[in-house]
């Protein structure tokens, strides 16, 4: 296959016109090229990926804005692919098609309908794990029915399949959620589906369901404001700094920060726009002091032009990368412990604001919680933590 590669520019490894490639198949038929890959397909893959992302081309030029910083033999790989790829006649390539989930063809056409309905609200990252739920639960009529037991989209047959899969209390709640939603569909829409009397009363009564209750923890653990100050002074570089303290101090979660652009922020006000979790609309934030100062020293080095663009306040920063660097810097200051992560600097941000008198209703809206019942558990923490220290 590899002699074969390499002796045509025309054909891949299979003698067939190069036209249309996922990323995968671009970096499988470049490594078949190749005497030894080794990481070469890993390092083209990442490449692939950012370009897409960014909508650039694959050559030289996109080379030069992905190489920035990068090791030469993270960019030797690169050069050899561009010009395979040129070799290939420059097919177009595409994004990796999500993995789907086993698909059940009874249910099939209802799954599709769903999960293309405009007012059912999923966000993509979702998406394949209500697939997963969905089709693990037809399966499991399936297999139900092959035995000879009744069982069809109804109450009873939901809880006995949400008890056989011994399923912790959230995640059997995140199951019936995912039933419940469909059920609530098929209601909504039930001229196109022709139920019958006893099929909407199964579904009806699955909206009846209630899932398990969960008594919320403190999952995560927060840092001192002592020990938040000692992780900032660990930080040299002013993206990272200004990265850190919007955490740390201002409470924004990875993906918000990874989502900023230079538009957002609103420096005669003080304050940045960020698009939440699971949000379709941005929220205004107050700055805290400590992270103006940070963004305006970071802000030097652009232009006016660049500071009103809706380029991405960090480049190439991704929430991956984020717990990386949060954690490498948590390793080096000596704050390293179990229950701490980068969303560790999200609480701490709130832990901090009530120890500071900040009243709770103000912390909420500054985190951007949806529910009270959320700060709430911040102010329980607090409380923990001011009775072991008044009982002496």
């Amino acid at each position: 296959m590899k002699a074969l590669a390499r002796s045509t520019h025309q054909s891949n490894s299979l003698g067939q016109s190069l036209t249309t490639l996922t990323v995968t198949q671009a970096t499988q038929y470049f490594a078949a090229s190749l005497d030894k890959p080794g990481n070469y397909p890993r390092i083209v893959k990442a490449y692939l990926t950012y370009c897409i992302a960014h909508n650039y081309t694959f050559d030289k030029f996109s080379l030069s804005l992905y190489a920035g910083g990068k090791a030469s033999n993270r960019i030797s790989p690169i050069r050899k692919f561009i010009l395979w790829y040129q070799m290939q006649g420059q097919p177009s390539i595409i994004a990796d098609l999500p993995k789907q989930p086993k698909s059940i063809p009874a249910a099939d056409g209802l799954l599709l309908g769903f999960m293309a309905d405009p007012e059912v609200r999923i966000s993509p990252s979702s998406r394949v794990t209500y697939l997963r739920v969905l089709n693990g639960f037809f399966d499991y009529i399936v297999s139900q029915r092959a035995m000879g037991e009744l069982a069809s989209f109804s109450a009873q047959t939901v809880d006995k399949y949400l008890n056989t899969k011994r399923l912790s209390a959230f995640t059997y709640n995140l199951y019936l959620s995912c039933l419940k939603q469909l059920a609530e569909w098929v209601i909504k829409t039930q001229e196109r589906h022709q139920l019958t009397t006893n099929q909407l009363k199964d579904l009806q009564s699955i909206t009846r369901l209630k899932g398990n209750r969960i008594e919320r923890d403190y999952h995560k653990d927060s840092l001192t404001g002592t020990e938040r100050e000692q992780l900032l002074m660990s930080i040299e570089k002013p993206d990272e700094r200004l990265m850190v303290a919007l955490m740390a101090w201002g409470g924004l979660r990875t993906i918000e920060v990874v989502r900023l652009q230079f538009n957002d922020i609103d420096v005669e006000r003080r304050r940045i726009w960020v698009l939440g979790k699971g949000m379709h609309t941005k929220r205004d934030v107050q700055l805290p002091a400590i992270c103006f100062s940070l963004l305006q020293d970071y802000l030097k080095q652009f232009g006016v032009g660049k500071q009103n663009s809706s380029d991405s306040l960090f480049d190439q920063l991704t929430t991956r990368s984020i717990r990386y660097r949060v954690q490498k810097y948590m390793q080096v200051s000596g704050l390293k412990r179990a229950r701490l992560s980068a969303h560790s600097l999200r609480h701490t941000a709130a832990q901090r604001l009530l120890d500071e008198g900040v009243d709770a209703v103000h912390v909420q809206r500054h985190l951007r919680h949806k529910n009270f019942e959320t700060t709430l558990i911040y102010v329980r923490k607090k409380t923990d933590e001011d009775y072991f220290n008044s009982i002496l």
